[in-house]
């Protein structure tokens, strides 16, 4: 997944900054490892490591090196065990660490430079029954409000989880603790795309990983793979006809016609295609656009639902680049 391993390559480039600064033969504890990516280049790296991890975490199934689960808040090893203890975070971008580390009672995050993709769920909060919304694409606000009056021990492990897509430029917090004193923080990430040309450039990085910068896919997502072979953008499949390919672009059929007030059309596109399937009225005026993006070759089917129209002739049109068509159709209510 090109998340995951632009994830390594700031990893791999963490580890570098830091390696000259560990003393040789350290006994290392990584907290928070994840799937053990930076555990297993500080072993390469000739030193004794051991990684600790929340067992939800995200990244346990791209597992290189041996993680053990702890529950966040209680090291389970004895005092002096570790020289070194090493881990990824941002509380060296907080300001005041010890009001911090008092319990939270809500939480508001913006992440800045990427694309959300589910809700958080898990960690700390989901446990706490904290509940989760989040709005935007691009600039994503994400709010934890307590359901029951519950409150989460800061600091001790992960606060939620989350999927998304794109590079980190900087992450904005605002929490409200204990004492309902707000704790605000700001992170920037200084590892990223450095490249204004693409989708995830990051005005605040000084250094660029190999393969940081990612392109819009076919469905409008930075650094998003594109849709499902045999499906659309949407997750819509594609092919109605056991996965024919139609030799040239086609209506196929529009049934039923006369119709009232469901019709469905169904076309053919013999190579991947940006398209536009659009309903006018006999005067020539658009009503509605049924479809625009793009599409892979195969057989297609759209309905369009005429329950606000009136009775009358229609027109359903097809354009694309190398095609358009146009077919009549009759409203009967």
């Amino acid at each position: 997944m090109v998340v995951i391993e632009h994830i390594k390559k700031i990893r791999l480039f963490e580890i570098n900054k830091v390696l000259f600064q560990i003393p040789i033969g350290s006994k290392i504890l990584e907290i928070g490892a994840g799937a053990g990516f930076q555990a297993k280049a500080l072993s390469d790296n000739g030193f004794e490591v051991v990684g600790i991890d929340l067992k939800t975490s995200s990244y346990r199934n791209e597992q290189v090196y041996p993680v053990i689960n702890y529950d966040g808040k209680f090291i389970p090893f004895p005092e002096d065990s570790f020289d070194v203890v090493f881990s990824s975070n941002v509380l060296e971008h907080i300001h005041n660490v010890e009001e911090f580390q008092k319990e939270i009672k809500r939480v508001l995050i913006t992440l800045h430079g990427i694309t959300i993709q589910s809700s958080p769920v898990g960690g700390e909060a989901g446990d706490a029954q904290f509940l989760w919304n989040f709005v935007g694409a691009n600039n994503n606000a994400v709010v934890g409000q307590s359901l029951e009056g519950n409150t989460i021990p800061a600091g001790c492990g992960t606060l939620f989880e989350l999927d998304y897509t794109g590079s980190l430029f900087f992450l904005e917090s605002e929490m409200i603790g204990s004492n309902n004193a707000a704790i605000p923080f700001t992170y920037y990430s200084e590892v990223g795309c450095m490249d204004e040309s693409y989708c995830n450039y990051n005005p605040h990085a000084t250094e660029q990983p190999d393969g940081a910068c990612f392109e819009v896919d076919e469905c409008g997502i930075c650094g998003g793979g594109g849709p499902t072979e045999g499906f659309d953008c949407d997750g819509n499949e594609l092919s109605l006809y056991s996965g024919m390919i139609p030799e040239v672009y086609e209506i196929k059929s529009v049934y039923p016609n006369p119709f009232n007030p469901v019709s469905n059309l169904i076309y053919g596109i013999p190579e991947n295609a940006h398209l536009e399937v659009m309903v006018f009225d006999i005067r020539g005026r658009k009503i509605e656009s049924l479809y625009k993006g793009f599409q892979f070759a195969g057989y297609h089917e759209i309905s369009w639902d005429a329950s606000q129209q009136p009775s009358g002739v229609y027109l359903v049109k097809i354009l694309s680049e190398n095609f358009t068509d146009t077919r009549k159709i009759i409203l009967m209510k």
